[in-house]
C-alpha cells in the first residue's frame, strides 16, 4: 500500500507540468495575435515607489534618463514615503531640470498607498511600475513596447528578474520561475509578473486596493479575471537587493507567499463569472505553486518511510525515475541539478504550508519590510 501511494504520488507529480502547459497550449490555439502597424512610440507613465533609498536612488533616476525611448513619450513619478535618510534632498538633485520627471510625497511608507497616489496622477494609456533597486537597462521601454506590438492581445507583461548578489537559492529559484513564465507566455499567457519591473495598460484598474501587498501578482491576476493574457519577455532587470541569509529568505519568501495566497483568495471570491474563475485558476498556477511542492514532500516522506520499513527498492525506483524526469526537463538550460531542484522543492513547499497555516494572512500590513 506504502509503495503504490508513493509511486502513484510521484506520477501525479511528474505529470502535472506537461499537463499544464499542453491545457495552456489548448485554451490559447485560437488567440493567436495580428501584428500592429508600424506607429508612434506609445506614451508611458513609469512609477517608482521610494523609501529610505539614499545608496540606490541616484543611480536608479540616472538610469530612468538613459533610457532609450522619446523623452516626450515617458514620464517618471517618483513617490517617497516618509524617507528619514536623505533620500529626497538625493532625489530633487538628480532629477534637476528634467521636465519629464516629478517628485511626490506622503505621508505613508506602504508601497501600495504611494502606488495608489501616483496612479491618480497619470494619463497615459501605459503604466510602468519599477522597484528603487532594479536597474533597468536601456532599451527596456523599447523592448517591452516591441514584445506588445508583436502580441497586441497583451495587456500586462513582465521581465525575467536576475539577483545581482544573493543566496544560491534565490539564483536557482529565478532561474526557474524565469523559465517557465518564458514558457507559459510562448503557450498562451504567463501566470504573473514581477514587482522589479513591469507594464500593464491603464484601463486595467484605476487604483489598489487598501489591502493589497504584492502589487504585481494584483495586476496578473487582475487581467487573468478579465480574460487577458499576460506576457513575459527575456530582457534581464538587475535586481540589486536581495536577501542575504537563510532567516532574510526564509522571512521574504514566507512573506511573498501569504501576499500571493492572499491575492488569488480574493480573486476567486470575488469573480462571479464561472469562466473567469476557471481561467484565474489556471493562471495562477495553483497545482504548480501549491499542490506539486506539497506532493513532492509527500513522496520523500513516503520514500523515507519505504526506508524505514525496509521497503528500499520502491524508494530507489522513485528517485531514479525523478532524476531522469529532472535530466530531461523543458528548462534543463543553465544551472539545474537534481540536488538544487530536491532543495529548492522543499524550502517551497515549507513555504507555503507555513503561508497556508499562518492564516489569516489577510490581515497583513502592505508595507513590505526592507530584505536583509
Amino acid at each position: 500500500m506504502l509503495t503504490a501511494l508513493a509511486i502513484g504520488t510521484f506520477v501525479l507529480l511528474l505529470g502535472l507540468g506537461p499537463a499544464y502547459l499542453w491545457v495552456l497550449a489548448y485554451s490559447c490555439r485560437h488567440s493567436k495575435a495580428k501584428r500592429m502597424p508600424p506607429d508612434a512610440p506609445p506614451q508611458v507613465d513609469i512609477i517608482v515607489p521610494i523609501y529610505n533609498e539614499a545608496a540606490l536612488i541616484e543611480s536608479k533616476i540616472a538610469a530612468l534618463k538613459q533610457l532609450d525611448y522619446p523623452r516626450s513619450r515617458y514620464r517618471v513619478i517618483l513617490v517617497d514615503g516618509c524617507s528619514t535618510d536623505g533620500t529626497l534632498q538625493l532625489v530633487r538633485s538628480a532629477i534637476g531640470q528634467a521636465s519629464n520627471f516629478a517628485l511626490i510625497t506622503t505621508k505613508v511608507s506602504g508601497k501600495i498607498a504611494q502606488l495608489n497616489a501616483a496612479l491618480v496622477k497619470t494619463r497615459a494609456p501605459w503604466i510602468m511600475i519599477t522597484d528603487a533597486d532594479a536597474h533597468l537597462p536601456s532599451s527596456t521601454l523599447k523592448v517591452l513596447f516591441a514584445e506588445i506590438a508583436a502580441q497586441p492581445s497583451l495587456h500586462a507583461i513582465g521581465t525575467a528578474v536576475r539577483p545581482e548578489t544573493c543566496l544560491w537559492l534565490e539564483r536557482y529559484h529565478w532561474f526557474l520561475s524565469n523559465a517557465l513564465r518564458s514558457l507559459e507566455s510562448r503557450c498562451g499567457s504567463a501566470s504573473f509578473v514581477t514587482g522589479p519591473c513591469y507594464l500593464f495598460q491603464r484601463s486595467l484598474l484605476e487604483t489598489f486596493p487598501a489591502d493589497v501587498i504584492a502589487d504585481d501578482i494584483h495586476v496578473a491576476l487582475c487581467a487573468h479575471s478579465k480574460g487577458e493574457r499576460v506576457g513575459f519577455c527575456r530582457l534581464r532587470v538587475r535586481e540589486r537587493r536581495a536577501p542575504s541569509s537563510i532567516a532574510g529568505l526564509w522571512r521574504h519568501k514566507l512573506r511573498k507567499a501569504q501576499a500571493y495566497l492572499r491575492e488569488v483568495f480574493r480573486f476567486l471570491r470575488s469573480t462571479a463569472d464561472p469562466r473567469a474563475t476557471r481561467h484565474i485558476a489556471l493562471y495562477c498556477r495553483m497545482a504548480q505553486l501549491v499542490l506539486a511542492p506539497l506532493m513532492g514532500m509527500t513522496a520523500v516522506l513516503l520514500c523515507a518511510a519505504a526506508v524505514i520499513t525496509g521497503l528500499q527498492w520502491p524508494t530507489l525506483l522513485i528517485l531514479t525515475l525523478l532524476l531522469v524526469a529532472i535530466t530531461i526537463s523543458p528548462i534543463r538550460r543553465g544551472p539545474v541539478s537534481a540536488a538544487a531542484y530536491l532543495i529548492l522543492a522543499g524550502f517551497t513547499a515549507v513555504i507555503l504550508l507555513a503561508a497556508m497555516l499562518s492564516y489569516p494572512f489577510t490581515v497583513q500590513d502592505a508595507c513590505y519590510g526592507r530584505v536583509t
